[in-house]
């Protein structure tokens, strides 16, 4: 048996450890932040990481007759960011990018992200937002 010091703060947000590191990977690929995001009103959503902004849009093309497209440019309004644009996404079977992507490069190191929205309400323009951003080759 491995022995550990954990120490667990009753009511907190999180679980506070002690004298633990926990890494993970998928693949080769190191997890640095994966989360849940909800958006209402199909409000952008924004991750930065460090001074590397990305910016997921939301978009209905009628154009476009295929469901989950997804469009990479850089954004011309603001230096270090890039906007991925996502059409037609909403289905209520989650849609995106299971496969690793390379996103950005951030103090030497390239950096991935896999995806997944979910439309809980078209209506509503509610979305569930699931990512991974990975560092790796």
């Amino acid at each position: 048996m491995v022995e550990a010091n954990i120490n667990y703060t009753a009511g907190a947000v999180g679980v506070t450890k002690s004298n633990i590191e926990v890494n993970k990977y998928v693949g080769n690929k190191k997890v640095v932040d994966t989360g849940t995001l909800i958006s209402y009103n199909s409000e952008d959503i924004i991750i930065t990481i460090n001074s590397v902004h990305i910016r997921f849009v939301i978009l209905e093309d009628s154009k476009i007759k295929d469901t989950g497209n997804i469009k990479i440019n850089p954004d011309p309004n603001m230096d270090n960011a890039m906007i991925v644009s996502l059409y037609n996404m909403h289905n209520i079977f989650p849609e995106g990018a299971p496969n690793p992507f390379h996103i950005a490069n951030v103090g030497g190191k390239k950096i991935f992200i896999s995806f997944f929205v979910t439309t809980v309400s078209k209506e509503l323009g509610a979305r569930i937002f699931h990512y991974t951003l990975m560092e790796g080759e």
